[in-house]
């Protein structure tokens, strides 16, 4: 049980109609994850074919990436794409299959202390506990910082992405 956890963006809302690449997207951000250095895991993953053949998809992520030994960043990301159907646009000189749907994706992220409970294990640790909250509060905000503009990077790569097919 990890011993604090720090709330650095609580739900950041990217809600859009839109005619992109949903795939494309999906893989360029599995790409900016692990270019960041983070673990990605893909919690669900869910799609939906309607009677009318529109598609709608869920999809919900976990990244974490440890700092420092005793500093976790995670974030959760989750996206949620309906009325979705498969459209050809001009782009240049050919034909391109886009999405043409409505998404709402959410990105949330949190610092976590001590995550694996380093300071908890004996005597020096505690007193190394006490010394980590008193004294080293400037590290810690440092972080919160770090992950702020992060996350908002994040939501950056996310709004050029769906910026790159203007309809």
């Amino acid at each position: 049980m990890p011993e604090e956890e720090i709330t650095v963006v609580n739900n950041v809302k990217l809600e859009k109609k839109t005619i992109t690449d949903v795939d494309g997207l999906y893989q360029h951000l599995k790409g900016w994850f692990e270019e960041e250095g983070y673990k990605l895991k893909e919690i669900e993953y869910t799609d939906i074919t309607a009677a009318n053949g529109k598609k709608a998809s869920e999809i919900y992520w976990e990244a974490e990436k440890d700092e420092t030994p005793y500093i976790r960043y995670f974030i959760k990301i989750s996206f949620n794409i309906f009325n979705a159907t498969r459209v050809q646009i001009q782009k240049g000189n050919r034909k391109v299959g886009l999405d043409n749907c409505q998404m709402i994706i959410r990105i949330a992220s949190k610092v976590i202390l001590d995550p694996d409970d380093k300071l908890k294990k004996d005597l020096l640790a505690s007193l190394l506990k006490y010394y980590h909250r008193k004294k080293i509060r400037g590290r810690i905000d440092h972080h919160v910082i770090e992950l702020y503009k992060k996350t908002y990077s994040l939501q950056s790569e996310v709004k050029n992405f769906l910026n790159m097919y203007p309809v």
